[in-house]
């Protein structure tokens, strides 16, 4: 349906629409929740399995593209990750597209910066066919050696003035052309339009929209802005029209357009 929608329009619009979103072109087969779920819940709890489509996976969904691309840069990749839990699921997810027939993602290596001493790393070893050791990002201090190609970083909409510094830190282990994958997830009030940011010379705070604060920062550290876009606008509810494909991709395209309001926001820095 939206591939019809989209064959009327001018090819100019077309191609500045998938270059802008574009997952409006990924499979989204991969979200079915009854095919990915059939072994691992993913922390979606049983009612919102009924759905066709999952807002849950979406994440993992984006992510997992991001590092096939990074494929046509290198061949196997060096990853680091940024949390626990996530660690665990974005494994999982890619894991299970392998299995399920999609394209691999080719890693040699996997590193989980954890705070928390109480992460058991005996559960990540055991995932896939790369080593995961743990290391401390506050204090810079890791079990491995070398840098990364990719890092992953997860954070929220109420923190997200504290990722400037991270993101600063984290160019020094970043190989030359690495990526920083980045999630801010929406916070129960709703991510903001605009931050109050604090300016460091005259010490004033000054109005500015979430993403222009994320392309600021990037900027300020040096980084390329790969992409940055919102995810989906809406979560399903229950609706049956957002059962199907062409809902579903409008859901995601809205997310897009209007990144502020988005459930979720992701962006790829490169260095």
């Amino acid at each position: 349906m939206l591939a019809k929608i989209l064959a009327k329009l001018p090819l100019k619009l077309v191609a500045k629409l998938v270059d802008k979103a574009p997952q409006l072109s990924w499979d989204l087969d991969l979200l079915l929740t009854e095919v990915i779920c059939d072994t691992y819940s993913y922390g979606i709890p049983r009612p919102l399995r009924q759905a066709n489509y999952s807002i849950s996976l979406v994440r993992f969904w984006f992510i997992y593209h991001f590092l096939l691309a990074e494929h046509a840069n290198r061949e196997i990749l060096d990853i680091a990750v940024l949390q626990h839990r996530q660690l665990d699921k974005t494994l999982k997810f890619i894991i299970h597209a392998s299995a399920k027939g999609y394209p691999p993602v080719r890693y040699r290596h996997w590193q989980l910066f954890e705070e928390s001493e109480a992460c058991e790393i005996s559960e990540i070893c055991e995932i896939g066919e790369g080593r995961a050791d743990k290391a401390d990002i506050k204090k810079g201090t890791t079990t491995a050696t070398g840098n990364y190609d990719v890092f992953l970083v997860y954070s929220d909409a109420e923190n997200i003035e504290t990722l400037e510094a991270l993101i600063c830190y984290l160019k020094k282990r970043l190989r030359s052309n690495g990526i920083v994958i980045g999630v801010v997830s929406k916070s129960r009030s709703g991510i903001n339009q605009h931050l109050r940011v604090r300016d460091p010379k005259n010490n004033a705070r000054n109005s500015l929209s979430i993403t222009g604060y994320l392309y600021e920062i990037a900027k300020k550290a040096g980084y390329s802005v790969d992409f940055l876009s919102g995810a989906y606008y809406g979560r399903n509810q229950g609706l049956v029209p957002k059962q199907h494909k062409f809902f579903f991709r409008c859901n995601l395209f809205m997310g897009s357009l209007l990144p502020g309001r988005a459930g979720e926001l992701y962006w790829v820095f490169r260095k």
